[in-house]
């Protein structure tokens, strides 16, 4: 078997602010990738949202999109940059 290493991260999520939250993502899968040298990154559970977003139905699919789609695709852009697998839990569209 190939040896690989595995980070996780564990960051404050920013509550309903997806674009902050795309933004402190990509820059921590940037530090374990060039700095950890990850194979595999992990993220915490509702990464985009937070887990209790505390929104009605209708605003939090507002909020989220399907997968691909604007909330996932930094995020694969990056992974695929940096060659790397992420796991990046979020609500989405389906």
């Amino acid at each position: 078997m190939k040896e690989f290493i595995a980070a996780c991260v564990q960051i404050a999520i920013q509550p309903n602010d997806v674009n902050a939250n795309i933004e402190k993502s990509i820059h921590w899968l940037e530090k374990a990738a060039n700095e950890y040298d990850a194979d595999l990154v992990v993220f915490p559970e509702t990464i985009t949202t937070g887990f209790d977003p505390a929104l009605d139905a209708f605003a939090l699919y507002d909020l989220v999109d399907a997968i691909p789609g604007r909330v996932s695709e930094p995020i694969q852009r990056a992974a695929k940059a940096l060659g790397v697998h992420v796991v990046w839990p979020t609500y989405s569209r389906g």
